[in-house]
């Protein structure tokens, strides 16, 4: 066990980069922040679209009452782009190089999602299912997955100039005022659920609202007795918009 969370802690010190770093597979084209990817990579993205969309529930839950009049049964990804933002990525790699100081201060890596009590699905879908090249930077020793978020057309310029933002989100959603994303394409073809919080709970107490004076989670997942799993995180510098996914709904 002990060699098992060394390996982990190098791991992490070996994912660390300097602030600025981009990744080495942007075309670094920065007159245009999103930019077509190729056809190895779109076809990858569109599997893992099609991989976690389920048909049957369409429709189910209190944010799907609308989409079952459309009849709609598949997505067809029309196009892929990648959100090469040097600004936004440089505030989302401080944010990863800090998690990562504080979880290799703590000499082992984070609880992993697979080892979550009542969490037997494990790791994201959006990321088990997605092909290897395309999570080539992520470290896995704080949980950085890829996951989806759904939004509509006429907010993707703000979303590739600005980022994913909190001041945006719904505070009266189900886990409180945060950004929420989703291992299923069905469910970000939808909004959120309902059993609110108000917020990240607390790490002595598991409670929302406490007098605990204690740190907060980083984010939340939310699983139990729900149709999808939705991951909820509070600070919007540790969220990055990579890709956007224009799609059809078809019959």
């Amino acid at each position: 066990m002990a060699s098992s969370s060394k390996a982990s802690v190098e791991a992490m010190k070996q994912a660390k980069k300097e602030d600025n770093y981009l990744p080495n597979y942007w075309r670094k084209n920065f007159y245009k922040f999103l930019v077509p990817v190729d056809d190895l990579t779109k076809t990858a993205i569109t599997k893992v679209v099609h991989d976690t969309w389920r048909e049957d529930l369409v429709g189910k839950g209190l944010d799907a009452n609308d989409l079952a009049l459309l009849g709609h049964r598949r997505l067809e990804v029309i196009e892929v782009h990648r959100v090469e933002n040097p600004v936004v990525f440089g505030r989302y790699q401080k944010a990863k190089n800090d998690l990562l100081d504080k979880t290799i201060a703590l000499n082992e890596p984070s609880r992993r999602i697979v080892s979550i009590h009542d969490s037997s699905n494990g790791d994201p879908n959006t990321t088990s299912l997605l092909a290897d090249f395309l999570k080539r930077d992520l470290c896995p020793e704080i949980n950085e997955c890829y996951v989806l978020h759904g939004t509509k057309t006429d907010r993707i310029g703000a979303l590739s100039e600005n980022g994913l933002r909190t001041k945006n989100a719904n505070p009266n959603a189900m886990f409180g005022k945060g950004i929420y994303t989703t291992d299923s394409s069905t469910k970000a073809d939808q909004y959120a659920d309902e059993c609110k919080l108000s917020g990240p709970p607390c790490m002595r107490c598991l409670q929302d609202v406490c007098d605990c004076n204690f740190t907060k989670f980083d984010s939340v997942l939310g699983e139990h007795k729900l149709r999808f799993r939705e991951f909820v995180t509070y600070d919007e510098d540790k969220i990055y918009p990579e890709y956007i996914i224009t799609y059809k709904r078809r019959k």
